[in-house]
């Protein structure tokens, strides 16, 4: 399952996945970036929760570069995810090939350390 949506104000594009991800998945949380292109400021956070994957398809690791590389498009200015260690499927990795150095890329073990990186990544909304 995925939940993939854009704050009203453009600065947050946030994706969650849960259970087991399969390939689809991942394609149809593409379909919904691309479809938020022109609602994103410059500079915008992408913000990922993982917190509840059970499983992931490894087909679904060149469909996240994809993602990766629509959000560079897009003008992504960080990319933060919350991705338990027990739970990693190698998103750290896909990212060093997708993004610019220029993204900057965080990965938080919890939920509640991935909220308040991004309450500080976007300071007007605290």
């Amino acid at each position: 399952m995925h939940q993939c949506t854009a704050d009203p104000t453009g600065r947050i594009i946030a994706v969650t996945y849960s259970g087991a991800v399969g390939p689809h998945e991942v394609r149809q949380c593409l379909e919904t970036v691309r479809s938020l292109s022109g609602t994103v400021k410059p500079d915008f956070v992408l913000f990922n929760d993982l917190t509840h994957v059970d499983s992931m398809d490894p087909e679904c690791a060149p469909v996240l570069g994809e993602i990766m590389e629509q959000c560079t498009k897009m003008g992504v200015g960080a990319s933060l995810r919350v991705i338990p260690s027990a739970k990693d499927i190698g998103v750290n990795l896909i990212a060093q090939f997708h993004y610019p150095r220029a993204v900057r890329s965080h990965t938080y073990e919890t939920l509640s350390e991935g909220l308040n990186a991004l309450v500080s990544a976007i300071p007007d909304v605290q």
